[in-house]
């Protein structure tokens, strides 16, 4: 078995707005074994806990512990590793910035260009555009699905929305822990996105409560001092 790739958990902790503490206490394994700055080996857990890991992340469990899967995928080819690198890009990059950001030659990067740009089933369920005169970048492609369709995938209420005005005054009031209109509208959309339990008076949930008031910070023995 390989070792965690505690990079990977460190950006779906961030994406899913989940804190290290509470897959810990899901999974059953000390937090640190999350937020080390190098990977851990996961060697004496339980398959079904790097499992459940992996489920509490929403990432395959061989991405999670690269080896896990005992027959290894053949290495990627220039097309993968530039539509990876365009999918995962906060802009569009020229040909040069992906030779860099990838480590391959810039004529690599040209031939796999062509190839998607000769072949848009390559990217699918996504398209190669080009910005302005150098540089590319993937959008999904609308041939995919209907018009109806399309619509209605786009009217799906964003959960990760930010608070509303009134939302963030409410929170911070039981937060705060005081009283609170238990049947106001900002209490039942907070209740609904499960930032507050349902329970008279409200409270926050178990993440928020937690982020709110972590408790006091780990002393390590490097940091402890005798006393005088």
């Amino acid at each position: 078995m390989g070792l965690v790739n505690t990079h990977l958990i460190a950006i779906r902790l961030a994406q899913r707005g989940l804190t290290p503490h509470t897959i810990a206490d899901l999974v059953g394994i000390h937090p640190r074994q999350l937020t080390q700055d190098t990977a851990r080996d996961l060697s004496d857990l339980p398959a079904s806990a790097i499992i459940e890991l992996a489920r509490q992340l929403d990432i395959d469990p061989d991405d999670l512990v690269p080896g896990l899967n005992p027959s290894p995928a053949p290495p990627l080819m220039a097309v993968d590793l530039v539509l990876g690198a365009l999918a995962n890009a906060p802009t569009p990059l020229t040909t040069d910035q992906l030779a860099a950001a990838l480590q391959i030659p810039p004529e690599e990067v040209r031939v796999a260009l062509e190839r998607i740009g000769q072949d848009p089933a390559a990217a699918s369920p996504l398209a190669l555009r080009r910005v302005g005169a150098q540089a590319f970048r993937l959008t999904p492609r609308l041939d995919l699905i209907t018009a109806e369709q399309y619509e209605r995938v786009r009217a799906v209420p964003d959960e990760q929305s930010p608070l509303s005005v009134a939302q963030a005054r409410a929170l911070f009031r039981v937060a705060a822990g005081e009283p609170v209109e238990a049947d106001s509208a900002a209490v039942r959309e907070l209740q609904e996105a499960g930032l507050l339990t349902d329970q008279v008076p409200p409270e926050p949930c178990e993440d928020l409560a937690f982020a709110l008031d972590p408790g006091e910070p780990e002393v390590t023995e490097s940091e402890e001092r005798p006393d005088y």
